[in-house]
């Protein structure tokens, strides 16, 4: 009795686990369609940016000069809505090139920032590494970079592309002062893995050397441009701001990946059958997935659910090699 009751306990456990998870959440987002440049959510003292109408969105929206380098969201005690962020989140943001804002580079750049700090303190003087998704209008390309600050010179001692793609011939990405090509631009950080993404497709990824659970802004960084940005939004990972659906926890990136013709998903799964001597019998086993293969993108990764069966498998071995339940026949 004692045993089957343990096997109850279990069984409402894993029910429990594998029930769907309520965290996925869109947080922030900012169209700046009221007409304001919110010190709520953006670090406006100090700012080069400028809140500006109309513009190939027709619509508000930060605008800025070569000079305006940054634009922070808010954080600080002093913040009345810190938006900072650890490695749990997505962002995207409408983004374009109006010109080289009398910076005579030979390459500009848009890009989206986010640090791993390795204390809870923000700033420069912290041991950290900052990550980049860029976007290059000359050499029309979408890369990870990251570089370390302090301790994180460990890691990385200077710039280190970590992924990088081409963005096809065929894809128009015009700078112009007038009619400037509008795209989306999209960092999303879950753990160790950070993606890239161009127009809601996932472009590029890598997995990160390290990781810690301290939180700080979100930064747009403008490498030299005349630009502007709009319809900015925030997300938890899991969310789905990028609208992938179904590919949404495929592996692989957007040159195919690990495995990008299909993949080699398994799942685990908690088997009960009865032996030889008529004992119910419950075990865990690990299998190919059934759809194995027939993912868009692929990649090497497990279902949904499989760290939580899992889990209640280490419980199933404390009880024992496995679970056997004696048949009770009437007397």
């Amino acid at each position: 009795m004692k045993k089957l009751l343990s096997v109850v306990i279990a069984a409402v456990v894993l029910a429990a686990m594998l029930a769907p998870a309520a965290s996925a959440d869109l947080l922030w987002t900012d169209n700046f369609d009221s007409g304001v440049f919110s010190e709520a959510d953006w670090r406006v003292e100090g700012s080069a940016f400028a809140l500006t109408n109309g513009g190939p969105t027709n619509s508000p929206h930060l605008e800025g000069w070569a000079e305006a380098v940054v634009q922070q969201s808010s954080y600080g005690e002093d913040a009345p809505a810190p938006r900072v962020y650890g490695p749990n989140f997505a962002v995207k943001c409408d983004t374009w090139f109006y010109g080289d804002g009398g910076n005579s580079a030979d390459e500009h750049w848009v890009a989206l920032w986010w640090a791993d700090h390795f204390e809870n303190q923000i700033g420069m003087d912290v041991d950290r590494i900052v990550y980049f998704v860029r976007c290059y209008y000359e050499a029309r390309k979408v890369v990870i970079m990251a570089h370390g600050e302090n301790g994180g010179t460990e890691f990385y001692p200077e710039d280190t592309v970590l992924a990088e793609w081409q963005i096809p011939d065929d894809v128009e990405l015009e700078m112009d002062p007038s009619a400037p090509t509008v795209f989306n631009l999209g960092m999303r950080v879950n753990g160790q893995q950070i993606d890239g993404f161009f127009n809601n497709q996932k472009v590029v990824s890598a997995t990160l050397p390290t990781i810690h659970q301290y939180k700080c802004p979100l930064l747009f960084w403008n490498g030299g441009c005349w630009t502007g940005y709009d319809n900015w939004m925030v997300s938890t990972a899991d969310y789905d701001l990028f609208n992938e659906g179904a590919n949404m926890n495929n592996g692989g990136n957007g040159n195919g990946g690990n495995g990008g013709n299909g993949g080699n998903a398994v799942e685990t799964v908690i088997v009960t059958d009865t032996d030889a001597e008529g004992n119910i019998v419950t075990r865990v086993e690990t299998r190919p997935a059934a759809n194995n293969g027939g993912a868009a993108t692929g990649g090497n990764a497990a279902k949904t659910g499989d760290a939580a069966i899992i889990a209640v498998a280490v419980m199933i071995v404390a009880l024992g090699s496995a679970i056997v339940v004696k048949k009770v026949s009437s007397k």
